[in-house]
């Protein structure tokens, strides 16, 4: 039988919005319903579901679970050397930031309405590093559209929004200078 991993609702939920509607707060027991909708759609479809639990999201915790869920399941006599590439804790961006806000100021000012701010995963290690190792903020700012299929062997990333993001940089840096 097929297995699909899970990881259990997180309790940051709270902190999240909708996108591509209107913003409006995430209802964290509607989430957790939903989401055990979706592990027993995937037991009905024939999967074996295992769910791990929140782990504060700490990458390493994540590993070892994952490790540990390997070893279970090995037949007898069978090992498994599983090597862990890089593992980075997520950021927490400080909205109330200057940075931040000449951020949202440069991108209303090139996109015409105020910039939406959202929380998202991902996994850019110098972005801690950066914070960690040299003490500053970081601001990430994206330009790219739903339908771009990001990571995929059919990428794309429009031109418009490769300039909007130049010109949005620009207005940036003129802030950060004083404009």
């Amino acid at each position: 039988m097929p297995l699909a991993f899970t990881r259990a609702v997180s309790p940051r939920i709270v902190d999240c919005a909708l996108t591509h509607l209107d913003r409006q707060a995430i209802d964290p027991i509607l989430a957790m319903e939903q989401h055990a909708a979706y592990e027993r759609a995937l037991g009905d479809a024939g999967f074996i579901v295992h769910r791990f639990e929140y782990l504060a999201e700490d990458p390493d915790a994540v590993f070892e679970q994952f490790k540990q869920f390997v070893a279970e399941r090995l037949p007898p006599g069978a090992t498994v050397e599983i090597a862990g590439g890089t593992r980075t804790p997520g950021i927490e961006v400080n909205l109330e930031s200057p940075w931040v806000h000449a951020a949202q100021t440069a991108l209303a000012d090139e996109f015409g309405k105020p910039a939406v701010m959202i929380g998202s995963g991902g996994s850019i290690p110098v972005v801690t590093s950066m914070g960690t190792v040299l003490g500053i903020d970081t601001i990430l700012m994206g330009f790219g559209l739903d339908d771009d299929q990001v990571h995929s062997p059919n990428e794309k990333f429009e031109q418009r929004c490769f300039h909007r993001g130049i010109r949005s940089h620009i207005r940036l840096l003129a802030k950060f200078a004083g404009g």
